[in-house]
């Protein structure tokens, strides 16, 4: 079953490796930011909690997908590409409010 996680899987649309690190970034990336915006440089703690944050995240969605295949039910966590756009913007939009706190508050 864990050899299958490289190839495309015909419920997610994609392999389920890719799947689990994709949806673990789009939160992983906010909170790198915030925790590295937080004192008034740029900080590699930021770098840190974000890959904990990631690895921990995929660990979950890893799980949980497996959990859903023995199940039969991994359909249910398709996510279409509007979604994914979705996802992607609302990380991107936090992220850039933290750099601007950063940047116009914390700094000054």
């Amino acid at each position: 079953m864990f050899r299958e996680g490289f190839r495309a899987n015909h419920e997610l649309g994609m392999p389920y490796h890719f799947y689990s690190a994709i949806k673990a970034l789009t939160l992983a990336i906010p909170v790198g930011t915030f925790v590295g915006t937080l004192n008034g440089s740029w900080s590699n703690y930021g770098l840190i909690s974000a890959l904990w944050m990631w690895a921990f995240l995929f660990g979950n969605y890893e799980y949980a997908i497996v959990k859903h295949i023995k199940t039969r039910t991994l359909r249910g966590m398709r996510i279409s590409w509007r979604e994914w756009i979705f996802k992607f913007a609302i990380s991107a939009v936090s992220s850039a409010i933290f750099i601007t706190i950063n940047q116009n508050y914390i700094k000054s």
